[in-house]
């Protein structure tokens, strides 16, 4: 925690050097009172507070002045570019240390600001917060909480490298509300998305005219609960409605208590009967929390159990209340005479948030929760899935008439330009909302706000200002929003061409913040869909993969295979191994370019994984060889693992093919198809751990063979390992897909066989007469004899492992499983070589 002397050594803000704070472009229409209760609702503390109003004026500007300069700070952090509370469109406060007649002057040359991520913040945790608690160490006045890097990790950033050191030194692990957070630097494949705080100019939405990212119109926001996974197993709705999320909420969680819409649409509508409910109460005192119970008859029609109604209790709880970002509900409810009703109870989730031009998402996710067996569980289920589709698909539909825009489709493009043209009486919800709502007029057609007619009896008064809004992609918060979305993958796919490169360095960037987040799975899969679809598209790839920063070492490759040529090469303090594609001299363009895009796909497939067993990928170079393309990775000082067995023939056999299975069966849980196991592939690093390298280029090399030089194909280096499946089908062929789970399967026991012996399948014969022997006669290698290590069971397994058809060979998973139980019984001292792998009877 802090200490006195840190405290005294503090920075100030780098702009601020006088307690007083300018607020610019701020609309005539808000009263100084309104802003006051803003601040308030802030817990932002101001001594005095200036607004200077002129006749006519469109906008005032104004003075806030502090008593001290830590009041003004925290302030600068807290309102700067915050929507003012209760307005519609919401309104933006910008402020700044410098008033408009006087503009900041650049400040002298300073380093670039050091970079530090803050993690294992607890829930919740604000940015004033985390401001307040490194602001004595020099911290520049710009935070961030719940950032691309993880839900619970903050950025940080100082002036220089000493106050980022002493920060370090005094807070690592420092105990912040029940969690000990930590502090480290990021990998510069981060910065790239990062942005750092400028320290030669203020934000730039200061004295910005325009406002904010196009105006003063509402930015949509994502419920946190979808963003970490908390929804309920079962959505239920999932749809825009106009109004904002203050006004949703009321509707259907306020007005019941004065007879309001809501108290209506369960009596007309349901058919709902003695409904009764108990005042709004504090969950605990402090908590921001409240609840209360409510109760009805329901009636019921088609349900399994022959019941005319039921009497339901609720119990319902604002988890979070949040009206300029979302709300989130929780429903309890109970159905007291339906058999087994003690058992369980129906839970869903109501989250309300901002969408397009102010209009509001709602998403309803439900579950049954069981507290004990049951008989009818299935019915139970199926029938309460059934009942809740039904009520909120009637409530929306009511909500809409109610609020008398009938059926409608809004954009799935989410930041609007600003429209400076439109009058003041003109931006209220539902005429705002027109811009982007078409109706419907005819049952099962919908328009869209791109195309030219709508017939919707709402929207020809602002016909118009219908224009297609643009879609901006700036930050990883924007890739959260879109892809929330039904049609957010398409419609990132559909990105135009100068979109792309930053979009795919933001997917990119999401992808690594969210893989050990099992919650954000179903996220990360739909950014890895829309980064290979755009790289693939597009043939581009995340600027965060180029490393240009590279020194080879001498005038000619160490080695070459069929496809590519091996250098070593140096990267700082690092040896690297450098892989340069080899591309034909004579192809045509169209083939080079071709093989430069699959091996694009690779190189992307390359940076998704992440394993022990797997060589790791540091990146792409495309300057430092005339060809163009080459692959990064460390460099493997024991070579391949037949060399280092060579070197060293007394080392642990079994842990080699354990881990080289590990791999594999790593690559095989993604459906990835190595397609070219064996003994050159496998690499040994600094600590003889062994990592499977090449994985994927194999099918690249056998689509593209007429590209490379015709007298060293790389199919022909591998043929010795290849499954027989694959010289029935040819190479090239397109008949079946030429590399499949189980052809990794046959190479992986011909490369035992090769740890095992030192030399490849078959020595002794040529190349043809291996494929004849494989293929047609279906003879394998001989067990060997000369050899000091051959256990019968792991014989065994590589005969398992290059059966004829390919349903009886074993999965990579039960392969590397059984080899795990062996080196855990040899840990134990139990007998391990009499442990046979059960044969597969089929699949």
């Amino acid at each position: 925690m802090p200490t006195n002397a840190s405290m005294e050594a503090a920075h100030s803000h780098p702009y601020l050097r006088e307690p007083l704070l300018y607020i610019t472009n701020l609309p005539a229409s808000i009263s100084d009172e309104a802003l006051a209760a803003h601040c308030r609702a802030c817990q932002v503390r101001f001594d005095k507070l200036t607004i200077k109003r002129e006749p006519d004026a469109q906008t005032v500007s104004g003075i806030m002045e502090f008593h001290h300069l830590r009041l003004a700070e925290k302030a600068l952090a807290t309102l700067q570019s915050r929507p003012l509370s209760g307005t519609f469109p919401p309104i933006h406060l910008f402020i700044s240390s410098y008033s408009p007649e006087n503009p900041p002057n650049p400040l002298p040359l300073l380093p670039r600001p050091v970079v530090m991520l803050v993690e294992n913040l607890p829930p919740g945790y604000s940015e004033s917060k985390l401001y307040d608690l490194f602001r004595p160490y020099g911290a520049i006045d710009w935070v961030q909480t719940r950032t691309s890097f993880g839900l619970d990790t903050g950025v940080v950033e100082f002036w220089n490298e000493g106050d980022a050191a002493r920060a370090v030194e005094e807070l690592r692990g420092a105990y912040i509300e029940g969690w000990n957070i930590t502090i480290r630097i990021p990998l510069p494949e981060f910065l790239t998305i990062h942005r750092p705080y400028s320290p030669y100019r203020p934000p730039s939405a200061v004295h910005n005219e325009r406002g904010s990212r196009g105006g003063s119109l509402r930015i949509p926001s994502t419920c946190s609960c979808l963003l970490e996974g908390r929804h309920y197993e079962n959505i239920v709705l999932d749809d825009i409605i106009p109004g904002r999320p203050e006004q949703i909420h009321r509707m259907m969680f306020i007005d019941i208590q004065e007879k309001g819409f809501m108290d209506n649409f369960l009596r007309s509508n349901q058919g709902m009967t003695y409904i009764e409910h108990s005042p709004w109460l504090p969950s605990s005192p402090g908590s921001g929390s409240f609840w209360r119970t409510a109760s009805y008859i329901k009636p019921l029609d088609n349900e399994p159990f022959n019941l005319k109604s039921t009497d339901c209790d609720i119990e319902i709880t604002i988890d979070h209340e949040d009206f300029t970002d979302f709300t989130s509900t929780i429903l309890s409810t109970n159905c007291l005479d339906v058999p087994s009703s003690r058992d369980f109870t129906i839970k869903t989730r109501i989250c309300i948030m901002w969408e397009n031009l102010g209009a509001t998402r709602m998403i309803v996710t439900t579950e049954v929760e069981w507290s004990g067996p049951s008989y009818i569980k299935d019915i139970v289920e199926r029938a309460s899935l059934e009942g809740q589709k039904s009520y909120y698909e009637a409530l929306h539909l009511e909500m809409l008439r109610y609020i008398g825009v009938g059926d409608f489709r809004i954009s799935p493009v989410p930041i609007p330009n600003s429209s400076p043209g439109l009058e003041k009486d003109e931006q209220d919800s539902n005429d705002m909302l027109q811009c982007v709502v078409c109706g419907t007029p005819v049952e099962g057609e919908s328009l869209s706000i791109t195309e030219e007619e709508s017939s919707s009896p709402g929207s020809s008064a602002m016909s118009d200002v219908v224009e297609e809004i643009p879609l901006i992609v700036e930050r990883t918060d924007d890739i959260r929003r879109i892809l929330a979305l039904e049609t957010g993958v398409n419609t990132l796919l559909a990105l135009e061409d100068s979109l792309v490169p930053l979009t795919v360095d933001l997917l990119q960037c999401e992808i690594r913040a969210t893989a050990s987040e099992p919650g954000l799975r179903e996220y990360r899969r739909k950014c890895t869909k829309c980064l290979r679809g755009l790289v693939n598209k597009h043939h581009v790839l995340p600027n965060s993969l180029f490393v240009n920063e590279i020194m080879k070492e001498g005038s000619h490759p160490l080695c070459g295979g069929g496809f590519s040529d091996i250098w070593k090469g140096t990267s700082g303090d690092q040896s690297v191994c450098l892989k340069v594609l080899r591309v034909h001299i004579q192809a045509s363009q169209s083939k080079k370019d071709k093989i430069v895009r699959e091996f694009y796909k690779e190189t992307l497939l390359w940076t998704q994984l992440s394993h022990p067993n797997l060589l790791p990928f540091l990146g792409v170079n495309t300057t430092l060889f005339p060809q163009g393309f080459c692959l990064v990775s460390p460099w493997m000082v024991n070579g391949d693992i037949i060399t280092f067995l060579e070197l060293n023939p007394g080392h642990d056999k079994l842990t080699v093919i354990a881990e080289i299975s590990a791999g594999m069966s790593y690559l095989h849980s993604f459906k990835i198809v190595h397609g070219d196991i064996k003994g050159a592939n496998v690499l040994v690093d600094a600590n003889a751990r062994c990592h499977l390298a090449d994985f994927g280029l194999a099918i690249t090399t056998a689509e593209t063979t007429a590209l490379f030089n015709s007298t060293t194909s790389s199919m022909k280096g591998s043929l010795r390992w290849m499954a027989p499946e694959l010289f029935k089908l040819g190479v090239g062929d397109t008949g079946e897909k030429p590399n499949e789970l189980a052809r990794d399967i046959y190479a992986y026991g011909c490369t035992v066989l090769e740890i095992i012996t030192g030399k490849p399948p078959f020595p002794d014969l040529i190349d043809p007469m291996v494929m004849f022997q494989v293929a047609v006669n279906g003879t394998r290698p001989a067990r060997p004899t000369a050899v000091d290590w051959c256990p019968d069971n792991v014989w065994a397994l590589v005969q398992q492992c290059w059966v004829q058809q390919m349903h009886l060979r074993p999965r990579a998973s039960d392969v590397h499983s059984y080899l795990e139980r062996l080196l855990a019984a040899r840990r134990f001292g139990i007998p391990w070589e009499q442990e046979f792998l059960e044969p597969v009877g089929g699949g």
